[in-house]
């Protein structure tokens, strides 16, 4: 009970971020969708002429979208990482409760929310992509067409969810250099995450070929 117990407050405090940056996601999106150009970011990169679907590619298209959905998976996984570790999904020994025991983990954990708290930062002081439009246009930009494709509509998307991947790897890293445990505890329990990090970027590079 003390195990499961333990860092309980910081992973309802990550599922709570979670769930409020999602808010942040959906909104964003929704403006995208109905031409809603009140928001600067979505003055900026879709019109009232573009097509629904890239509309909401749009979401990722800028910096400070990019920014937020890098920051959404990020957390996600984070959350993921807490409570289902994948020891076990790519053939590695152990299981869920095993994971959990792990003295890597919490501080693995709690670096993957410090780096989630740096890109909100990054998205509060820098890129916000609710900024409000100093004068809401009649219409907006629209994007490039160079980005109208449909590779463009899961690419980036693919790309960010591999970045937020590899950052497990290397929270555990830091984790294993914090703690002094530089046996093969870190490399095992980065494994799984690092496979898949591989795969989905392996995927995303093959969507950007196409694209």
């Amino acid at each position: 009970a003390g195990t499961a117990g333990q860092g309980g407050g910081g992973g309802r405090a990550a599922g709570a971020s979670v769930g409020l940056v999602g808010v942040v996601v959906g909104v964003v999106a929704g403006a995208l969708l109905v031409k809603d150009f009140r928001f600067d970011y979505g003055a900026a990169y879709s019109s009232r002429l573009l097509p629904w679907h890239y509309s909401r590619s749009a979401l990722w298209v800028g910096q400070a979208g990019s920014l937020l959905l890098w920051a959404w998976f990020t957390l996600l996984l984070a959350v993921v990482f807490r409570y289902r570790p994948l020891r076990g999904v790519f053939g590695e020994p152990g299981t869920v409760a095993a994971g959990r025991q792990s003295p890597l983990r919490e501080p693995a954990f709690r670096t993957l929310m410090a780096f989630g708290c740096f890109l909100l930062g990054a998205l509060t002081f820098a890129a916000d992509p609710m900024a409000a439009s100093v004068a809401a246009p009649a219409n907006g930009s629209g994007l490039s067409p160079l980005l109208q494709h449909p590779a463009m509509l899961i690419h980036p998307p693919i790309v960010f969810l591999g970045y937020a991947a590899w950052g497990i790897p290397f929270a555990l890293a830091v984790s294993a250099l914090v703690t002094g445990q530089l046996d093969g505890r870190w490399a095992r329990e980065a494994r799984p995450w690092a496979l898949f990090g591989w795969t989905v970027l392996g995927g995303g590079i093959l969507v950007g070929a196409w694209w």
